[in-house]
């Protein structure tokens, strides 16, 4: 948590931040005393030569080619085997005489069975530079890799240059070197309200995460120009996640959906804005009816648009909350428009308010710029994952000043509105994965249906029809009774008006089928059917036993099976061939 939250709020939840950030602190040099070894996830080829003809006909080798951005692109040989929660260090190899090692932060998985890989560089940096406001992640030298598959999606700092690892075709990766100073210009945002102070922002001691809902919207071109569109949205929302949790934002962002809307682009990126949310447009109709569907409080355009990296509404409201991107990697900023934050106070011609909601930018060594700055006046500045705070700092500088730049108060204060841009009990709902259905590659998670109380395994991506929703797949635990869950349903939940929770039938025949059910008992039912523990079993990985079966001494657990989607209540452990310990483990965000 961000320490100018903790600075203005009592000093008890002072206290327990401080005393995190010693464990963190001590966890960190630990982690640097004694690493695991670590696994390859490239091997360097040659240098792609761009005067010489090309063995690709790829279209998207072509247009990396042209870039002016992309200061070197070379073929590699990649590993995305690696990708594994198993994986706590990887090599990562740069040229022939520099190589990066990068410890496992976090590891996730997203949406149609792709996998997160977050890490950066240990070091005995927080004991050199003791100050409590030390950062412990490392702003120049980090990965965020994501797994489609064979395909990987990367976006690394090494030494503070950063890097991207693009999947070509046919199995081909190419590791490109990015100049910063080439990439185009962030968008002046535009105004997304009357200019005025906010009298609406999140008190400084609510200290609650809110879940910002994301909708991504592709167009015809943007998903011919990338082969791993999907893979770069997913990586963007992560760079997001890992901006906003280094800085103590309290805000969560969360991929609420892609739109692959059937649209031509036509004119520069304002045109493009204003037509995404014009609801008297094709596009903006369409957008609007998919973002109402999946609850999404903000609304991104993946564009391929060259003049510009993105373009946003600043301080938007429910109708503005839109942004369009030519990077990915400027997802973050973008939304941080949307939620309040400018570009840097130098040259500020707009209404100073609030004085502190600016980017931040140290032009001395060590050069670096934070999520929302410009590119530094004396020559090349890193775009570190952090937004401007005056309560972070490297090797003793801080990342911001009180005064003027200081984007993560302002997200802060803002969060609450944007959140409740969809207020509701929405929030909160993940969805539910299965181990051995992610093991083999299949995009399947639990869900309900819309005709009857099933659940069963189905695809994780709806079909976007009244009969078939994301929301059928999103699921939350509410305490039952301190020590056991009922688990609801976001569809279910959002249409009945009596409420309903995850429950066996086991009493009532001998195979121990699940199902929606009331959360409140019939005649000759019991409250146990309806509850349930989540036990650990490690690696973000958990049984679920039902309290009636417990009860009854069956001591069963829910579980899938290898030939079909079905659903039940089993033994706990396997019994035969084909019969797996991952069919009975499940992945849920909400307990991570």
């Amino acid at each position: 948590m961000d320490s100018h939250i903790a600075r203005t709020a009592p000093y008890s939840q002072w206290l327990i931040i401080r005393l995190l950030a010693l464990l963190i602190s001590a966890i960190s040099s630990s982690i640097f005393a004694a690493a695991p070894p670590a696994s390859n996830l490239i091997e360097l080829e040659q240098v792609i030569d761009r005067a010489a003809p090309q063995s690709s006909s790829s279209d998207y080798l072509k247009r990396l080619l042209d870039d002016p951005a992309n200061q070197e692109l070379r073929w590699v040989t990649a590993n995305p085997a690696v990708i594994t929660e198993a994986a706590q260090n990887i090599s990562f190899a740069v040229s022939e005489q520099k190589t990066k090692t990068f410890h496992l932060r976090s590891f996730k998985n997203s949406i149609d069975g792709m996998v997160v890989w977050i890490g950066d560089t240990p070091s005995d940096r927080k004991t050199r530079f003791p100050g409590s406001n030390e950062v412990d992640f490392d702003p120049f030298n980090n990965a965020i890799i994501v797994r489609d598959g064979d395909k990987l999606s990367g976006t690394f700092m090494v030494d503070g240059q950063p890097y991207k690892l693009a999947f070509i075709e046919d199995g081909r990766h190419a590791l490109i070197k990015i100049d910063e100073t080439k990439l185009a210009p962030e968008g002046e945002p535009l105004p997304g309200q009357e200019e005025s102070a906010d009298v609406s922002i999140t008190p400084a001691a609510d200290l609650s995460i809110r879940h910002i809902r994301v909708l991504m919207v592709t167009t015809r071109q943007s998903r011919a120009s990338r082969p791993t569109i999907r893979a770069d949205i997913v990586n963007a929302i992560e760079a997001a996640n890992l901006a906003t949790y280094n800085s103590g934002v309290l805000i969560q962002f969360q991929l609420a959906g892609i739109y692959d809307a059937a649209y031509d682009e036509e004119g520069d990126s304002n045109v493009l804005l204003s037509n995404l949310r014009n609801v008297q447009t094709d596009l903006g109709k369409a957008v609007a009816d998919n973002r109402n569907l999946y609850l999404a409080d903000l609304v991104s355009m993946v564009m391929t648009s060259p003049e510009v990296c993105g373009r946003a509404y600043l301080n938007a409201t429910k109708a503005s909350a839109y942004s369009v991107i030519s990077c990915t990697s400027s997802l973050a900023h973008e939304m941080g428009h949307n939620l309040g934050a400018d570009h840097n106070r130098e040259g500020f011609s707009g209404m100073d308010s609030p004085p502190y909601m600016f980017g931040y930018r140290h032009e001395a060594e060590p050069k670096f710029r934070t999520k929302m700055s410009a590119q530094c006046r004396t020559g090349s500045c890193p775009r570190i994952a952090f937004f401007s705070t005056p309560y972070r700092s490297y090797e003793g500088i801080p990342m911001g000043t009180v005064e003027h730049n200081n984007v993560a108060r302002r997200l802060n204060e803002r969060r609450g509105v944007v959140d409740d841009f969809y207020p509701g009990n929405h929030k909160g709902y993940k969805p539910f994965l299965n181990r051995f259905m992610l093991d083999a590659h299949l995009s399947l998670c639990l869900q309900t249906n819309s005709a009857d109380s099933s659940v069963a395994m189905g695809p994780c991506s709806a079909a976007g029809t009244d009969a078939d929703q994301n929301s059928m797949r999103e699921w939350k635990a509410v305490s039952s009774d301190g020590t056991y869950w009922n688990i609801r349903n976001h569809f279910i939940d959002s249409r009945s008006t009596e409420d309903q929770c995850l429950m066996t039938t086991r009493k009532l025949d001998a195979v121990g089928k699940v199902m929606m059910g009331a959360c409140s008992p019939a005649a000759g039912e019991y409250v146990s059917q309806r509850q349930w523990t989540l036990e650990s079993v490690g690696n973000g990985l958990y049984e679920l036993k039902n309290k009636y079966s417990h009860d009854a001494h069956n001591g069963e657990c829910l579980r899938t099976f290898a030939e079909n989607k079905t659903v039940l209540l089993d033994n706990c452990r396997p019994n035969g061939k084909a019969d797996y310990n991952s069919m009975r483990r499940w992945n849920w965000e909400m307990f991570q």
